[in-house]
C-alpha cells in the first residue's frame, strides 16, 4: 500500500517495478507494478520477516505466522515457551494477536518467562516501542499505532521536534516522534496507565503529554 503525506491510500495490491533517479542518485519518480509512475523525493523502504518456526511445527507446536503463545507467553506445550520475533501473543492493549519484530520486545518477553519460570504467574503486558536513528533523527513509536484513525500532529516551535498522536476513535493508542524523546517516554508511561486515555483529556492539556500524566498522578495521590 502507498499513502500520501495526509495518510489517504491511493494505492493498494501494487508493488514497485523501480526507482528512477537524477544524476545524483536522488530518486525522483517512483514506478509501479502496473506502469504507473509516482514523484517522490523521498522513499521509505520498510521490511519484515518470515519467522522460522520449522523446529516448533516438529515439535507439535501450534503455528500460525509465528509460534502461538498464551497471555503468559507459554506454547501449546505447557512445558515450552516461546519469546521474540517468532511468538505470535495477544497483545493485551488492543486484544488482538501479534508477533512484534523487536529488541526490547525480546527482552520483556525473556523476563516475563523468566519470572513464570520461578511461580510468579505474570501476564505479559508491556507497552510496544521501537526505535531507529536515521543520520540526525531519532525515530521513536509507542504503542501499536498501525489501527489508528484519528491523528493529532504536534511540531516544535523551530520544527526540530515532531510529535504525531495515534487514536482509535477516541482513545489514545500511541504517539510517533521524531527527536522528541519526552513525548515518546510520556507515551509509554500513559499507555501503561491502567485507565485508557481519552482525545479528550489530551486536547484539555493541548497535548501536553508531561503535563497529563502529572495531573493524573495528582489526582491518585
Amino acid at each position: 500500500n502507498l499513502h500520501t503525506e495526509a495518510g489517504t491510500k491511493i494505492h493498494c495490491g501494487l508493488s514497485v517495478n523501480r526507482l528512477l533517479g537524477d544524476d545524483h542518485g536522488k530518486v525522483q519518480t517512483v514506478v509501479l507494478s502496473d506502469g504507473t509512475e509516482l514523484a517522490a523525493d523521498l522513499v521509505v523502504v520498510c521490511a519484515g520477516v518470515v519467522p522460522d518456526i520449522d523446529i516448533a511445527v516438529e515439535a507439535g507446536l501450534e503455528t500460525d505466522n509465528g509460534i502461538m503463545v498464551d497471555e503468559m507467553l507459554v506454547t501449546s506445550d505447557n512445558n515450552i515457551s516461546a519469546i521474540g520475533d517468532c511468538a505470535a501473543f495477544v497483545h493485551q492493549a488492543s486484544g488482538r494477536r501479534v508477533r512484534l519484530e523487536s529488541v526490547q520486545n525480546a527482552v520483556d518477553q525473556a523476563k516475563c518467562v523468566a519470572k513464570n519460570i520461578m511461580g510468579k504467574r505474570e501476564v505479559y503486558d508491556r507497552v510496544a516501542w521501537f526505535w531507529s536513528d536515521q543520520t540526525n533523527c531519532k525515530l521513536q513509536i509507542a504503542g501499536l499505532t498501525d489501527q489508528a484513525d484519528r491523528w493529532h500532529v504536534s511540531r516544535g516551535d523551530r520544527g526540530e521536534k515532531l510529535s504525531v498522536f495515534a487514536f482509535k476513535g477516541e482513545i489514545f493508542i500511541g504517539a510517533e516522534t521524531v527527536n522528541n524523546a519526552t513525548d515518546h517516554m510520556m507515551a509509554r508511561k500513559i499507555l501503561a496507565l491502567d485507565e485508557a486515555v481519552g482525545f479528550g483529556e489530551l486536547e484539555a492539556h493541548g497535548f501536553d503529554l508531561r503535563a497529563l500524566l502529572k495531573a493524573k498522578n495528582t489526582t491518585k495521590s
